[in-house]
């Protein structure tokens, strides 16, 4: 994690390929030991969602979204600060063609919206664009 956080906090002059690959590593790490990726959430996780979202659907980007899953299951508030760039990498997906990873991110966003509530659901969507909020109605939000 240690050389995985900063390629994501500071991508700038680096190469696409690495970001892509340290972003799809870091989702392969939390869903392998959440436990230890989890407290550490709020250091990466806009950054990271950023990074998902420039990812093609593929089975790598399914194994980094079953990672921010489990994160989420694990530290739900360690993610709550960059709940909008979670729901743009929701968004990025063309199509989830796994049906246990499009459930799991379904549960996760019916978490939040139970989680969030006097009306910060509805401030939180109404940060998203249009067509994000769009994408993300196909889970019931």
């Amino acid at each position: 994690m240690s050389c995985l956080v900063p390629i994501m906090q500071h991508p700038e002059a680096l190469n696409k390929s690495l970001i892509e690959n340290s972003a799809i590593t870091l989702g392969r790490l939390a869903c392998v030991c959440p436990e230890l990726v989890a407290p550490h959430m709020e250091h990466f996780m806009q950054p990271w969602c950023i990074a998902l979202s420039m990812i093609r659907d593929d089975i790598e980007k399914e194994d980094a979204f079953r990672g921010l899953c489990a994160l989420v299951r694990t530290n739900p508030s360690g993610a709550l600060s960059s709940l909008v760039y979670m729901c743009n990498a929701i968004a990025s997906w063309h199509e989830i063609r796994s049906e246990e990873l499009h459930n799991a991110v379904c549960q996760v966003l019916h978490g939040y919206k139970q989680m969030l509530v006097n009306g910060a659901w509805e401030q939180c969507m109404s940060a998203l664009e249009p067509q994000v909020k769009n994408k993300l109605s196909k889970y019931q939000v």
